[in-house]
C-alpha cells in the first residue's frame, strides 16, 4: 500500500475525530453501487488510513443526485448526502 494513489472527491476532517471521505456521483435516479465500485471504496479508505496514520474514525459517504439504492455494496457507505441537502 505504501506509495499507492488513489482519489477522494471531498475530504471533511471535523472537530469531532470523524473524517468523511466522500464520493461524488451524478446520476439520472438512485445510484447503485456495483461490486467493483465497493471495493474501491473500501481499497481508498484503507490507503487513506496507512498514508495518512489518521487516528480518526473514517466515514465513507456518497454524495449523489438522488441517494443510493440499499444493496449489500451500499450497506458499508456511512451515510449519503442527496444534491438537495446541500442546498437547504
Amino acid at each position: 500500500m505504501n506509495g499507492s494513489r488513489s482519489q477522494i472527491d471531498l475530504v471533511i476532517e471535523r472537530a469531532d475525530k470523524v473524517i468523511n471521505l466522500c464520493e461524488v456521483k451524478f446520476s439520472s435516479g438512485v445510484y447503485t453501487i456495483p461490486k467493483t465500485y465497493a471495493e474501491t471504496i473500501r481499497n481508498k479508505r484503507l490507503a487513506f488510513a496507512y498514508n495518512t496514520k489518521t487516528r480518526s474514525a473514517l466515514h465513507n459517504t456518497m454524495i449523489t443526485t438522488y441517494g443510493v439504492a440499499r444493496n449489500m455494496e451500499s450497506a458499508e457507505i456511512i451515510s449519503t448526502v442527496v444534491l438537495d441537502d446541500l442546498f437547504v
